[in-house]
């Protein structure tokens, strides 16, 4: 083969893996848009309960289109199948690709509603419930247009999805549940917060000093409270889902769509 054929051929292999490339991203990003309108068209039924508070079918789309692109490609890496229209049927780790989906996005609710109730318990949210939150949602967002028509300053972006306002509202919360659980149930001593110091300083570039050992205790006290309510903050959520009462209404489950 000449130089120039086989830089041609290069070529054409690069095209081709570009051309591929870009076809799955662009399935990726169809995938994702298939659920964006999806909930609008819902009856809110409530499809599951954790120790008594319901996820409803809305409330769990907002999951099931949080994973969708991405267990999508983790299910083609896996199986070698292509996303097609026979896709959410296929079988998949002893069930359906769509139940997979389903399961993952309930098991995250289930997750997230347990820390709800207690941003509930210390008075930090009014309710769980999925209806508060679009009521919060639509407030939010008629403030803000209603400031752009007066010409205010809106700082962010104009109007917020569900899911991006789930999430600011949520990560605001998680902050100010930490502070109050690291006051109390998740609170620790000075000594065993520099016991679990002495754990994990290895792990982190953050504690080391400008001479290759390590800062002492009391200059890194503040990051070193942050990360053991970190991580008991978590351990306790494990045992929240754990031990959480979870009924689900196996009809309205198995027939919600996730496309």
């Amino acid at each position: 083969m000449t130089l120039f054929k086989f830089l041609k051929t290069l070529k054409e292999f690069e095209m081709k893996r570009h051309l591929r490339l870009w076809m799955a991203c662009s399935i990726l990003v169809l995938i994702g848009l298939l659920g964006c309108t999806k909930t609008e068209q819902m009856v809110d039924n409530k499809i599951a309960t954790v120790n008594g508070e319901a996820i409803t079918e809305k409330e769990l789309f907002l999951f099931i289109d949080q994973y969708r692109a991405s267990f999508v490609q983790e299910a083609c890496q896996k199986t070698g199948l292509e996303y097609n229209d026979n896709f959410w049927e296929a079988e998949y780790n002893g069930t359906t690709m769509s139940m997979g989906l389903k399961n993952k996005a309930l098991k995250h609710a289930v997750k997230i509603k347990v820390q709800q109730i207690k941003m509930v318990d210390e008075n930090i949210m009014e309710s769980s419930s999925y209806q508060y939150f679009l009521d919060e949602l639509t407030t939010e967002n008629s403030r803000r247009e209603q400031a752009l028509n007066q010409g205010s300053v809106v700082y962010g972006i104009q109007q917020y999805t569900e899911k991006s306002y789930f999430d600011y509202l949520f990560e605001n919360r998680l902050i100010r549940l930490k502070e109050i659980m690291g006051k109390n149930e998740l609170a620790a001593s000075d000594q065993i917060l520099e016991q679990f110091y002495e754990e994990i300083k290895v792990n982190y570039p953050f504690f080391q000093n400008e001479n290759g050992g390590y800062r002492e205790f009391a200059d890194v006290k503040g990051a070193v409270q942050a990360r053991y309510i970190d991580m008991r903050y978590e351990e306790w959520v494990e045992n929240q889902v754990k031990h959480a009462k979870v009924d689900i209404h196996e009809n309205l489950f198995d027939r919600l769509p996730v496309i």
